[in-house]
């Protein structure tokens, strides 16, 4: 049966025969006052209407979801792509009227945009340009992956920041202070003035916001302060030992990782402003600490490695979008493939594989208690990539251990030709058996390798066996393996190559 709101405290009092106690009771008395007050607010007509549409948005939401189930992710009406000759014009268009632009509106850009993140034209401008911050995910990246994420990342993203990057900027004026006394103190007097986005003027196409133009006496330079470690207990050395920083420690000194994207951002500066260095500083609060490096300008770098790739992924990927956007129709943003092909360098090979040495061990490695000693005028054979060598038998010396009555000899002989079939386990070979006074049992002798049995097929196998009394007695033996296999010869042996 049901009592309602206050079931538990009439359940108390049947099964104890007592009060529940006074907090008891208040409790389950305001969850019922509760629920009236809920039937009440429900029963009332406009509150019916608001969930009535709030049910059917809910539903509308709901059905698309399930057509996307069912149709694919990306689901939505289909919308024909324009023609190659068509969408050439765009970006040639769309190159002349927002990117060539002359330099006086280059310059009055970066005038216009010293606040950086906090102007409107900054956020215009560099949109349709790659920027020095984003070169490191390009350079790094494989140029035959999918480029829908990165160009969804660089065109469309709605990230605004968050606490960490909001006290970067808070923190940076304090960091310039900073950065500008350490120079002090190491006898190096600099001055540190704002700038906005420069863009560059023979690739017109790429920009980059420095945090500083630094001015010494010797030259002028670039400032880049990264504000880490926010909250967290470690210092610098410490945090070197993780992979995902930007810092690592060789010979007991800190150095920025030449694989970072903060290494490749730094390059883009130097080279898009046309300064030829730029002081690298990584600030922490936890401990304290103020790390400096100066970082001096790569054409090589720049030249070979990061400007055609920046150039291939803007023309290929990044163009096309900006000129004719697919993003939110279908069949989405283009995916142009491999992007970019590196140049082949003369004189670098491109197979990755290890060589292996040719060796008569690592040829003979499955061979284990006999000795093989290859003649004078034979040449090692190499072995094919995939393919395993074949045991080869021509001109070398076999040593057997036979077995007779419990008791075992060696006999030492030397492989002169082949007979009948390839040089190797199947075939059957001439051979030449040293003199020996040892004395051996037709009944009991048998031949094997790695457990076959060499059958040998007529009795001319050892022909040119010799003239001494053990030559006729292996003779006369393999004689008798022609009529009965039961007058055979045992052997227990390995051979070794």
């Amino acid at each position: 049966m049901n009592f309602g709101p206050k079931w538990s405290p009439i359940v108390w009092e049947q099964a104890t025969t007592t009060k529940a106690g006074k907090f008891f009771d208040e409790y389950y008395a305001r969850h019922e006052k509760n629920l009236i007050s809920s039937r009440k607010y429900k029963s009332k007509p406009d509150t019916q209407q608001l969930r009535w549409k709030r049910k059917m948005k809910v539903c509308k939401q709901s059905n698309s979801k399930k057509a996307r189930q069912s149709y694919g992710t990306e689901a939505m009406d289909y919308t024909p792509d324009i023609s190659p000759s068509d969408l050439s014009n765009i970006k040639d268009k769309y190159i002349q009227t927002h990117i060539n632009i002359g330099i006086p509106q280059m310059n009055a850009i970066t005038n216009s945009t010293s606040q950086q993140s906090l102007s409107g034209l900054w956020h215009t401008e560099r949109r349709k340009r790659l920027t020095a911050s984003n070169f490191g995910p390009i350079i790094r990246r494989n140029p035959s992956l999918k480029v829908l994420n990165l160009v969804k990342n660089l065109l469309y993203s709605t990230f605004k920041g968050n606490r960490h990057t909001r006290n970067g900027l808070l923190q940076e004026r304090t960091s310039i202070e900073e950065y500008t006394l350490k120079k002090a103190e190491q006898h190096e007097n600099v001055t540190v003035k704002s700038t906005g986005l420069l863009i560059a003027h023979e690739h017109p196409f790429l920009a980059a916001s420095a945090d500083g133009i630094v001015s010494t006496a010797s030259g002028d330079g670039l400032l880049e302060i990264k504000n880490l470690l926010h909250n967290k207990p470690v210092n610098l050395y410490q945090a070197s030992e993780k992979s995902s920083f930007c810092l690592e420690t060789v010979s007991g000194h800190l150095n920025l990782k030449s694989t970072h994207n903060y290494f490749y951002q730094c390059h883009g500066l130097m080279n898009i402003c046309n300064y030829p260095w730029i002081d690298f500083v990584v600030r922490t609060l936890n401990p304290h600490q103020l790390f400096i490096q100066r970082i001096f300008r790569d054409n090589t770098l720049w030249e070979n490695i990061m400007l055609p790739k920046l150039k291939a992924f803007y023309f290929n990927a990044i163009l096309p979008e900006l000129c004719s956007p697919r993003n939110g129709k279908s069949p989405g943003i283009r995916e142009p493939g491999i992007w970019y092909i590196a140049p082949t360098q003369p004189g670098k090979k491109t197979t990755t594989g290890r060589k292996k040495k040719n060796t008569a061990k690592q040829n003979n490695d499955f061979v284990s208690e006999a000795n093989i000693e290859p003649s004078a005028d034979q040449t090692p054979c190499t072995r094919r990539r995939g393919r395993p060598r074949l045991v080869k038998f021509l001109d070398k010396r076999i040593e057997h251990k036979w077995i007779v009555d419990n008791t075992s000899e060696w006999y030492k002989g030397t492989v002169l030709s082949v007979k009948s079939g390839k040089d190797g386990v199947k075939a059957c070979q001439e051979l030449h058996v040293d003199a020996s006074t040892a004395s051996l049992c037709k009944s009991q002798l048998r031949l094997s390798f790695q457990g076959q049995l060499w059958t040998y097929k007529n009795s001319t196998l050892f022909e040119r066996i010799g003239t001494s009394e053990t030559g006729h007695f292996f003779l006369e033996i393999f004689r008798t393996l022609k009529h009965s296999l039961k007058d055979t010869m045992q052997c227990s042996d390995s051979i070794d190559m």
